[in-house]
């Protein structure tokens, strides 16, 4: 019973003999058997399958010959087109090409001014305000007591040490600095 579109698969036109047909039997995979047994029954069903030519493409798809590229009169050896486009370089002056090289370095070399000039002074600036700050001041204070007096304020002690800690962190960060710019 066929409906509108569908077609029956016995009224399909058989193959036209270039193809060889393979009889199908009835496989038992068994439980029991081992690997290698499975796969030298693969292999051996694969060598006779190849030996009676099923494994071979239909000659149909192969093309026998080759008119269709030995006759095209546009296909030369070696051939380079003529060149369409003008020669654009030589109409850029040299000069041009100069000053905007020039003019990039020169923008460069101001921002590495600029960075080299000032990068240090803001960089203590930086430090003075951390070291300033109640919480760093809370936090050096917490870990040597001995650093200020009764009276919170700190002593002559206190005040080398923290010049000390701040003069090696600038000394740090400029060391890194210099480290990783290089």
């Amino acid at each position: 019973m066929t409906s509108i579109g569908t077609t029956d698969i016995n009224s399909l036109p058989s193959s036209n003999g270039d193809y060889k047909s393979l009889d199908v039997q009835n496989v038992v995979i068994e439980s029991g058997s081992t690997p290698s047994v499975d796969i030298n029954n693969v292999v051996s069903d694969i060598q006779k399958a190849s030996s009676s030519g099923l494994l071979k493409l239909p000659t149909r798809d192969i093309p026998t010959t080759q008119n269709h590229i030995t006759m095209d009169s546009s296909t030369e050896p070696n051939h380079i087109p003529p060149a369409d486009k003008e020669d654009y370089i030589s109409h850029y002056s040299m000069n041009d090409l100069h000053v905007n090289v020039e003019n990039k370095t020169t923008n460069k070399d101001t921002c590495d001014y600029i960075i080299d000039e000032f990068g240090f002074s803001i960089m203590i600036a930086i430090m003075y305000f951390l070291f300033q700050s109640d919480r760093t001041k809370g936090y050096i204070y917490r870990i040597i007591p001995f650093l200020h007096g009764n009276d919170t304020n700190p002593t002559t002690h206190g005040y080398m040490v923290i010049s000390v800690i701040f003069g090696l962190s600038i000394y740090m960060i400029t060391y890194l600095l210099n480290h990783f710019k290089s």
